[in-house]
């Protein structure tokens, strides 16, 4: 198996290859490759082709990322791996360095290579073509060598941000999980923005509304969790939200409404005849209170056996875990009906 993800460079190219290349993460420079450069100078090479480009552009290179899953191929298969996949996907035509990481839980390939097409000055364009394109090739390459093929979502993750998701803790998913929980308790959009501030929180608005978790280095842009979940979107869940409150209420208000009692009637005085004392009997609250502490009181066992049900069962933490873990099981399954019936349109 091995996950994907293109990164563009627009500065300090010579760094990112400095960075692939470290001694320590390449079994001491044993896994490092490189065409039409070597890498202590990669970057004034990749500068020189760049030059000679017709056109202009802020892009002066890009970053590829291959990850394996643990265990499952050697170094040396990976860099060969790697070396075939630069190969196909730049056709001889882009100077690169390709280095094999190997001081992680997983192996994975690092490219860095010039934005300058060498024979025909032009720049290499990334987008969903390309990416598809290197995808379907990595994926034949490792199915050529016995490896587990998997299919990420979106334009493409790391092994470990595809690993995150799986388990849930990856920022975005717990992003989903805070404002799937946080929209049925809102009123209006400043009033949801308020709440989950509430929750940790760092939101930045403009053209497109962005959230930052406690100890979360980058802002992760809500559009980027699905078409939910944009800020026109968000805006809308909340609006059907409150609708549905407001169609129960009147519902609620007619069971709790107080019934209609008659005028009392006038009777004659009648003449008055010794009586017995009345016996003491225990107040007997009016409709209205006692129907209101009838639900009181249902509340308070409803919520008490909620509780102790997840006491139970493992406590509030892990009534979270499930919830994610069905989310993700649902995505899966969402993902997998829609691929299906791409290949079926096709």
């Amino acid at each position: 198996m091995a996950v994907t993800k293109i990164l563009p460079i627009r500065s300090t190219i010579q760094r990112s290859v400095n960075y692939i290349c470290n001694l320590a993460k390449t079994d001491g420079n044993l896994l490092i490759h490189s065409e039409h450069c070597v890498p202590q100078m990669a970057g004034q090479i990749f500068h020189h082709h760049l030059d000679q480009c017709r056109a202009g552009g802020n892009t002066i290179g890009r970053h590829l990322i291959q990850s394996f899953a643990p265990g499952e191929v050697d170094p040396t298969t990976a860099h060969e791996i790697g070396k075939r996949l630069a190969e196909e996907i730049l056709g001889g035509r882009y100077a690169y360095v390709l280095a094999t990481h190997v001081d992680r839980g997983h192996i994975h390939n690092h490219f860095v290579w010039g934005a300058a097409d060498m024979v025909s000055h032009k720049r290499y364009r990334s987008n969903k073509g390309t990416y598809h394109e290197i995808r379907n090739v990595s994926d034949r390459l490792c199915k050529e060598h016995n490896l587990s093929v998997i299919v990420p979502q979106g334009v493409g993750k790391s092994y470990a941000e595809w690993e995150a998701d799986k388990q849930g803790t990856s920022w975005k998913t717990k992003l989903r999980i805070a404002i799937d929980t946080t929209i049925p308790t809102v009123t209006d959009f400043e009033n949801f923005i308020k709440r989950m501030g509430e929750q940790g929180y760092t939101i930045k608005r403009g053209k497109h509304i962005s959230f930052k978790a406690p100890d979360q280095e980058r802002f992760t842009r809500a559009k980027r969790l699905g078409a939910e979940y944009t800020e026109e979107e968000i805006k809308s869940r909340i609006a059907k939200s409150l609708s549905l409150k407001e169609q129960k209420a009147p519902i609620q208000k007619e069971q709790t409404q107080e019934p209609t009692q008659a005028p009392p009637q006038q009777q004659q005085p009648q003449p008055k005849k010794p009586t017995p004392a009345p016996k003491q009997s225990p107040k007997t609250p009016p409709p209205l209170e006692g129907i209101a502490l009838w639900e009181s009181i249902i509340r308070k066992t409803d919520t008490a056996e909620i509780y102790n049900l997840m006491q139970q069962n493992g406590g509030y933490q892990h009534f979270i875990d499930l919830m994610t873990e069905s989310r993700i099981a649902h995505e899966t399954i969402d993902n997998a009906i829609k691929a299906n019936e791409k290949r079926i349109a096709a």
